[in-house]
């Protein structure tokens, strides 16, 4: 079997799910950072060939987290939920007490973000367990502004901690795949601070990791690092902004984790970083393990839930012109009487119509009465064309202007606005390469909130290389 993890920062943006999600070859492919909320979801994003899909929606955001988890047929699973309350109410787990999870001890609060998605998968030819549960989890991601974020977030994880603990004391094997927002090790972090090793979190990932070479109670292993335990620059997430994955200069915040018990299935695991697309990229991982496909397709089923729809029109069906190329003979049907049919032949008729130019600046700025405005020779045409239903529809060229023109117009609409052509400021040379600067403004709220500066044009990346951007910082006022 082969799985997945990719944080995708918006489903919507992958151009060919289809194509990409075969692409990854995988078998069950856990996606993060949907940004997709239960009304927005459609056909073209649920259903895709040769997978079943199953999605966990943010409740108190649009466009906003999520989670969605494909899978294909013969490895569908036999239970999902969307969240965790519903998990430890069907499999009658005792919920975790306030002392464990402090002022987040009501699940619904914890499951309001769509953050994780449950499945459970039956093995096949195995003595020890009887059941995969794989965790897709979406990990809040911490302001350091934002105390209650900080709080939210340990309890989410110590959540996640008490499920994966009482699913494993269940006699089950686990699988955690995601985007935990959250380096593990120091070699995880391209330029990790001096509270690094002290923070909260982080203390947290390491008691639930189990590490041979220490006294370790941890349950779950890091698969990537089972294979390459001191590999290093080996990240998953990179600041897009500052373009840093151009010299990798990232983290290592996806993961795959298994039980202790399964790691010896476990075959590979991989870090496609040249898998474009996102700021994050996919992490694989092969095991030795076989499923059987659920007969019962489920609730939470993407082809349940479109089943009756069919195939969706979206609204560009309906704008878009079609032209029947096959029919010799397209009667168009005028004033509803037979007798005055028009027959063509192989051709398209050209309607005549007036045609109107639309009013500029210059136009309400002129003194002159102008009661026939002038078209050039780029002037508008409608062709009808005849579509596949016997209908006409109209389509209307676009005027091109000349040079002259556009600039004219635009030259208007500085007057309008009060800003005139001047030539702008020069960028100042950057001291490290000694080429322009690129400017800048600040987006951390403060005192200079707002306020623009230049700083060099190259990508960021690690100190010792020449290819990344230099120090060099100047304010532009």
């Amino acid at each position: 079997m082969k799985i997945a993890t990719w944080n995708v920062n918006g489903l919507r943006s992958i151009v060919d799910l289809q194509k990409t999600l075969l692409a990854l070859d995988c078998d069950i492919i856990c996606l993060q950072e949907t940004k997709l909320s239960y009304e927005t979801l459609d056909s073209s994003l649920a259903l895709i060939d040769g997978f079943d899909s199953y999605f966990a929606f943010c409740k108190v955001r649009r466009g906003y987290s999520g989670v969605a988890t494909y899978c294909k047929g013969n490895f569908s699973p036999d239970l999902v939920f969307d969240n965790f309350h519903d998990l430890y109410e069907e499999l009658q787990f005792a919920h975790p007490d306030r002392q464990y999870l402090g002022d987040f001890d009501d699940l619904n609060l914890l499951d309001n973000e769509g953050r994780v998605l449950a499945s459970r998968h039956k093995l096949t030819n195995c003595s020890k367990a009887e059941f995969l549960f794989i965790l897709n989890v979406y990990c809040p991601r911490v302001d350091p502004e934002q105390m209650d974020r900080q709080n939210y977030r340990l309890a989410f994880l110590k959540l996640l901690q008490h499920c994966t603990e009482c699913l494993l004391n269940s006699g089950n094997y686990v699988l955690i795949l995601g985007d935990m927002n959250l380096c593990h090790k120091r070699i995880d972090h391209c330029d990790p601070d001096q509270q690094f090793d002290t923070n909260e979190a982080r203390i947290w990932l390491c008691e639930f990791l189990y590490d041979s070479s220490e006294n370790s109670k941890g349950k779950m292993v890091d698969l990537y690092r089972l294979h390459y335990p001191d590999k290093v620059r080996m990240f998953t997430c990179w600041n897009t902004q500052k373009r840093a994955r151009i010299l990798n200069y990232g983290t290592r915040i996806d993961y795959i984790l298994a039980n202790v018990d399964l790691i010896d299935q476990c075959n590979c695991c991989e870090i496609l970083s040249t898998i474009q697309g996102s700021d994050h990229c996919p992490v694989i991982a092969e095991l030795s393990i076989k499923i059987s496909a659920a007969s019962v397709q489920l609730q939470l089923s993407s082809r349940k839930r479109f089943a009756s729809v069919g195939t969706q029109l979206s609204l560009l069906t309906f704008l878009k012109t079609t032209t029947n190329k096959n029919s010799s003979r397209i009667a168009v049907e005028e004033n509803n009487d037979a007798d005055d049919q028009l027959m063509l032949s192989n051709e398209c008729t050209v309607r005549k119509r007036k045609i109107r130019k639309c009013l500029t600046l210059k136009d309400l700025w002129s003194t002159e009465d102008n009661t026939q405005p002038t078209v050039s020779s780029a002037s508008s045409v409608t062709v009808a064309q005849v579509n596949a239903d016997g209908e006409v529809d109209e389509e209307e060229d676009v005027v091109e202007l000349d040079a002259e023109e556009k600039l004219s117009r635009v030259e208007n609409w500085k007057k309008l606005f009060g800003r005139t052509s001047q030539p702008r400021q020069q960028a100042p040379l950057c001291k490290g390469h000694g080429e322009r600067c690129v400017l800048r403004s600040v987006k951390k709220a403060g005192k200079n909130l707002n306020r623009k500066f230049y700083c060099c044009a190259r990508p960021v990346g690690f100190k010792d290389d020449k290819q990344s951007r230099c120090d060099h910082f100047q304010w532009a006022d």
